[in-house]
């Protein structure tokens, strides 16, 4: 692992996390894990208490911790926007997982764990366990996160993260077997319907973030570099976005098509205010105007010149 690699890990809940967590602990330093679970949780650390819950002083956690340890792992309940500017993003980590099981997961875990009374179908319509993934990292494009593991492909997960971050975590399965009260083929076709619409945005989430998922696995397995960023804006007439790599400071090449049609290459050097953190001082935007006609009204497409990515929209 390299020095100043401070890793922030939104857990969200009966998505592996605690496997993940585990395995963090195993392989950090006591001294480099700080966990934040709320202020009642006791796994939440005493500095955590005393630096965010008791006087809301997050640069006085980062002036303890990021700015004196040489690496560190946080990991908690949380949103991603509440640690998100102390972090590089691309040290911003989680897992996500088919929102069905999760919501399942979930709420046996309540049943079992936290004394929870109501039946499924209340739980289910709780606003609070609705589309708790998607809430937890949708304010944030996917493509702009270091990386986000399928508690699914959970062994691969875990085969990447070390690749990416040169790190030695072990594969653990945590909570695996624990004692279910409903399962999968106990629903009705009506719950499940109703677990689906409930969710609907936590279901494109997961969508999008498995097929990303799938496309940095492709790029390991060929030795290429995962490209991250996304489209900001297309039109009929105007594609533009933002690309970049993890320790890369050259411009990334860009190919612009127009459906199957290639048009031009440009390069993601141009400036994007708000990105100055992230990589090559925020110069990682691209842009491509279309003078021709767009008769069929088809889609601009950018994919990475070398490798063949496409930048997600």
């Amino acid at each position: 692992m390299k020095k100043n690699q401070h890793i922030l890990f939104v857990h969200i809940p009966k998505t592996a996390g605690t496997s993940f967590r585990i395995s963090a602990e195993e392989y950090y330093a006591e001294d480099e894990v700080f966990y934040d679970y709320s202020i009642q949780a006791r796994e939440t650390s005493k500095l955590i208490v005393e630096k965010i819950y008791k006087y809301q002083d997050f640069y006085g956690f980062y002036n303890t911790v990021l700015n004196k340890l040489d690496k560190s792992f946080l990991s908690g309940h949380f949103h991603s926007n509440k640690y998100a500017s102390l972090y590089d993003t691309l040290n911003i980590v989680s897992f996500v997982r088919n929102p069905v099981e999760q919501v399942l997961s979930h709420f046996n875990h309540h049943k079992s764990r936290n004394g929870y009374d109501e039946n499924f179908k209340t739980f289910i319509k709780d606003k609070r366990f609705c589309n708790i993934q998607s809430k937890a990292l949708g304010d944030k494009p996917i493509g702009m996160y270091g990386f986000l593991g399928i508690t699914e492909a959970y062994d691969s997960s875990i085969f990447l993260f070390n690749r990416l971050y040169n790190v030695e975590l072990k594969t653990k399965h945590i909570n695996k077997k624990s004692n279910h009260t409903l399962a999968l083929e106990d629903i009705n076709i009506n719950l499940l319907k109703l677990i689906e619409r409930l969710n609907a945005r936590d279901i494109r989430f997961y969508k999008a973030v498995k097929a990303q998922f799938e496309v940095r696995k492709a790029l390991e397995a060929k030795g290429l570099v995962f490209t991250h960023g996304f489209i900001q804006k297309c039109t009929s007439h105007e594609i533009m976005g933002i690309a970049f790599q993890k320790d890369n400071e050259e411009a990334i090449a860009i190919d612009i098509y127009l459906g199957k049609q290639y048009l031009e290459t440009v390069y993601a050097r141009k400036l994007r205010v708000g990105q100055r953190n992230i990589s090559r001082k925020g110069y990682i935007g691209f842009d491509y105007v279309y003078n021709g006609e767009n008769k069929n009204n088809q889609k601009f497409l950018a994919f990475n010149s070398v490798t063949g990515q496409e930048i997600m929209h």
